[in-house]
Formats: C-alpha cells, sequence, structure tokens
C-alpha cells in the first residue's frame, strides 16, 4: 500500500510514525520484511479485525542502522493493541521515544478516545520523570482544540507542532487532525517543525 510505497522512497532517512496501516497480525511478517527491504525496522501494533476488513494499526518505523526497542519501562511497545505503539530509537547521545497513535473516526475525546488519550499521557508523565525526550504523532481524528480541551498537552510540558497544511481533505477546504507533539527539551534543542508530506 502507500505506506511501503513511502518506505521506499524516503530510502531509509528518516524515523516514521504510521497510523492506519490496516495490516492484521497475520500479515504483519510479510510488511515487516518489505519495510526492511526497504531499508526501515521498528515496532507495529497489528490493526484490529473487523467484518469489512481491519481498523487501526500503528507503527514506529527507522532506517535499519537505527535500533529501535521497547520503551522505557515497558515490556512491549503496544500501549493499546492496535491504537498505540511505542518505541525507544537510539538515535543520538540518548535517542528518544516515539509514539504512535490512531484515534477512533467520530467519537470525539469520549468513551474509548478519552481512556487512550490518558494512556498515552500517563505514559508521557513516566517519560519525563525519567528524563526522556519523546515525539508523539498521531492520526486523532479531531482538531487540536478539541483534542487538547483537558489541557493535557501544558500538563505534559509537550509542545505543539502545528502541521504548515491541512492534513485531511474527505471534504475541502480540509482540516488538520493529524497532530504531532514534543517534548520541550526536545523543542528547545532542535526547533522541530512540522511539514505535510503527502502520501
Amino acid at each position: 500500500g502507500p505506506l511501503l510505497e513511502y518506505l521506499y522512497e524516503s530510502k531509509g532517512i528518516e524515523v516514521l510514525l504510521a497510523q492506519e496501516t490496516h495490516v492484521l497480525a497475520a500479515k504483519l511478517p510479510t510488511v515487516q520484511s518489505t519495510a526492511q527491504d526497504a531499508g526501515f525496522k521498528g515496532v507495529w501494533a497489528a490493526a484490529t479485525p473487523t467484518e469489512g476488513g481491519s481498523q487501526g494499526g500503528v507503527a514506529v518505523l527507522a532506517p535499519s542502522h537505527v535500533q529501535v526497542t521497547a520503551p522505557p519501562g515497558r515490556p512491549s511497545p503496544t500501549l493499546e493493541e492496535g491504537r498505540v505503539v511505542a518505541g525507544h530509537v537510539h538515535w543520538g547521545p540518548k535517542g528518544f521515544v516515539a509514539i504512535s497513535c490512531y484515534f477512533r473516526d467520530g467519537e470525539g475525546l469520549q468513551g474509548p478516545n478519552l481512556a487512550t488519550l490518558w494512556t498515552v499521557v500517563k505514559y508521557l508523565h513516566e517519560l519525563n520523570a525519567r528524563g526522556h525526550d519523546w515525539v508523539l504523532a498521531g492520526d486523532w481524528n479531531m482538531p487540536f482544540d478539541q483534542l487538547n480541551k483537558a489541557g493535557w498537552l501544558q500538563q505534559v510540558d509537550g509542545v505543539l507542532m502545528q502541521p504548515n497544511a491541512t492534513t485531511c481533505r474527505k471534504v475541502l477546504p480540509g482540516s488538520v487532525i493529524d497532530l504531532p507533539f514534543v517534548s520541550r527539551n526536545l523543542h528547545l534543542r532542535f526547533a522541530p517543525g512540522a511539514e505535510v508530506d503527502e502520501l
């Protein structure tokens, strides 16, 4: 699909946080092998099966020469099946923890989505306490004002990396529902930006 095509185009030069892979557990070994052929390896949370196929699926991928391990304090990269995966990317002196999320569409910040968010926020607090930098990216299926209405981003001392264009164009002129965040320390050291790369 589009993700594997993008991996071949990228030639293993960046860390990718992918959402909505739709890769079921049975197909994961084949997809991981293809990703490695394209120069990437990492951690995956398989999509969950549905009557019509699959839903969700997330991954943290890095160039093959960069080690990606289970995140600090966790025995497994999967923080929530099909929805949240985290990996410790050992790039640079201490590396950073990358977290990829996919929220349920049309549900807003309530019920299961709210529970997923607090799972992530709890882990970000743990990372801050351990002194780890982090990057969090997701297909949140809602705008930032709705996602952050409880002020969680300020609580975890994170910074929104505002994309330079709309990220969802189902209805024109489009909306911004795919958002990256970084720990403040990482932001201060590198001043990263967020650019929309058409996939």
